[in-house]
């Protein structure tokens, strides 16, 4: 009885030393063309740049500022769930919602890139030709001494993390071409070191 609660208690040490919770910046950018799916993870102000038609017929020659992000967050959150540890929610500092992120290759303890759950799950199973879409940017996280570092990118081939066994396998319309992909970086700490946000912005002066 006794080693087995000595067994209990390491796997339970173990679990919670392979969860995570980090609390993380919003990246710098230099507010061009930032999609609505950017926006959750960026230092914006909450309007998009981009001029949008809000009528569907007749003369639309009158155009609006699309406003996406009605009360940007100063951070949000990356926290692993399960036991796996392999699956994330990110919260969405633009409203009070979440998505799910899965990790996509090997997990590794200095680097780990996430994609969201809904396309990995549509790119894995090729499901493209008669379902909506929506591509989402990969979240790419770096071990640091002391804190992360939070790769906030496009979604391009090369980020693509398995080898396929198939032959008909076609990610093209999920990917973004390398030369118009989008790339933002910020950091993050663990939840436990965070103190503010004032002090989660000297990481970036350090970088």
């Amino acid at each position: 009885m006794k080693h087995f609660t000595t067994l209990a208690a390491i796997l339970l040490s173990c679990s919670l030393e392979a969860s995570l919770s980090l609390v993380c910046l919003p990246a710098k950018n230099d507010g061009n063309w930032i999609t609505s799916t950017m926006a959750a993870y960026l230092d914006i102000d909450g309007y998009s740049n981009r001029s949008v038609r809000t009528c569907s017929s007749g003369d639309c020659d009158e155009v609006d500022n699309f406003k996406y992000c009605k009360s940007p967050q100063p951070k949000f959150i990356i926290k692993s769930i399960g036991k796996e540890g392999d699956t994330f929610v990110v919260s969405n500092r633009c409203n009070s919602g979440f998505k799910k992120f899965n990790i996509i290759g090997e997990q590794n303890e200095e680097q780990s890139f996430l994609f969201e759950e809904k396309m990995s799950y549509q790119i894995k199973h090729q499901m493209w030709a008669s379902t909506n879409f929506v591509t989402q940017p990969v979240l790419e996280l770096l071990k640091k001494e002391d804190h992360y570092e939070l790769i906030i990118q496009d979604f391009i081939e090369d980020l693509w993390q398995i080898e396929w066994e198939r032959e008909d396998i076609d990610i093209s319309l999920f990917t973004v071409e390398e030369e118009n992909a989008d790339t933002y970086s910020t950091v993050c700490v663990s939840e436990k070191n965070f103190i503010s946000v004032e002090h989660l912005k000297s990481f970036l002066k350090n970088k």
